[in-house]
């Protein structure tokens, strides 16, 4: 196995380093690796560090809910990364994937993985990095993944216009067709209500609050051409990013409680800390944005060349990293 060497990053008390399958990247002697601060017109001392990488790209992270383990993927393969406070060690590197990766999400119990691909696969691993199962997923490509909070299912959401819910082992429990459109970001509510598990998901059209069985509670966001959305922890609020830089909070019933942003770069990622205090957001225009849970602008947190692909909360909720499709990845600890 060749792998390749994204780097290593010494300041703000975080050590990278980070491994995956596939041609020769960078020696240690080539990495760049820079610590500075925050360009922060809100209110959350944070530290910034940024690793370099000799070649990209780095196309999503995701930190394993237990805090334990760092995913990082890029078109050609992954990285299980130990994490032991406050640093970050390669642990495991993963042969090249017949595919690229479009998705990722790890179960609530942090024992398995799942990858969506850009050929219509999806993949399971555990932890350590182990293959699972490979399954025929969909005749699209996989643009989105996530887990019921209890873990005792997931979904995913393809190009192909359909959402299909799945047991671990694989089987198929439902399969939504949505508005014909390519499904492009999926999140499973941690809330058990009368009508059962619920899921959200866009389509170009508008954004479906639906039942697993497929049965639709709400139709929301209409024409605003969301790229990305997620339940907060509690599941009583949906969180909504769109093409023209809007961001929505919206009540569990589909009722829109407030704008956070309405102009700007269109919003490609965005993510609810695990304790819910914060949301934080990448846009095209270069920059992630992170608001309290109250809709206070706290932070821009800035210093990517492209726009913002990918980003995750540590469990603690005080560390984010974040990757934008190059060759740097950036992590900011906040301090409070």
């Amino acid at each position: 196995m060749s792998r390749r060497m994204l780097g290593i990053s010494h300041g703000a008390a975080l050590v990278l380093t980070l491994s995956i399958a596939g041609s020769a990247w960078a020696s240690p002697a080539d990495i760049q690796a820079r610590a500075g601060g925050l360009h922060a017109p809100g209110t959350i001392p944070t530290t910034k560090s940024t690793v370099q990488l000799a070649e990209c790209c780095a196309t999503h992270v995701a930190w394993s809910p237990n805090g334990k383990v760092l995913m990082v993927a890029d078109q050609k393969g992954l990285a299980i990364l130990q994490t032991v406070s406050p640093t970050i060690a390669a642990a495991t590197t993963l042969e090249t994937l017949p595919s690229p990766i479009l998705s990722m999400a790890w179960s609530p119990d942090s024992k398995l993985v799942v990858v969506g691909m850009r050929n219509g696969l999806l993949r399971t691993f555990t932890a350590a990095g182990a293959l699972v199962r490979s399954i025929s997923g969909h005749a699209g490509p996989v643009n989105t993944v996530t887990w019921a909070t209890d873990g005792s299912l997931f979904a995913s959401g393809s190009s192909d216009g359909t959402v299909k819910v799945w047991q671990p082992n694989g089987e198929r429990l439902s399969y939504i067709v949505g508005d014909h459109t390519p499904v492009v970001a999926l999140s499973w509510s941690p809330v058990h209500t009368h009508a059962g598990n619920i899921l959200a998901y866009a389509g170009s059209k508008a954004v479906s609050i639906v039942t697993v069985s497929g049965r639709t509670l709400a139709t929301i966001a209409r024409g605003q051409g969301v790229d990305a959305l997620e339940w907060s922890p509690s599941g009583d609020r949906l969180v909504t990013g769109a093409h023209d830089g809007a961001v929505n909070l919206w009540g569990s019933t589909g009722l829109q409680l407030a704008t956070l942003q309405s102009q700007g770069g269109a919003i490609t990622t965005l993510e609810w800390s695990p304790d819910g205090s914060r949301i934080a957001a990448g846009s095209a225009d270069h920059a992630i944005r992170v608001w309290s849970d109250a809709g206070s602008l706290l932070a821009t947190l800035t210093g990517f060349s492209s726009p913002v692909e990918s980003l995750t909360w540590s469990s603690d909720s005080r560390t984010l990293a974040a990757v934008a499709g190059g060759n740097t990845i950036n992590i900011w600890q906040f301090r409070q």
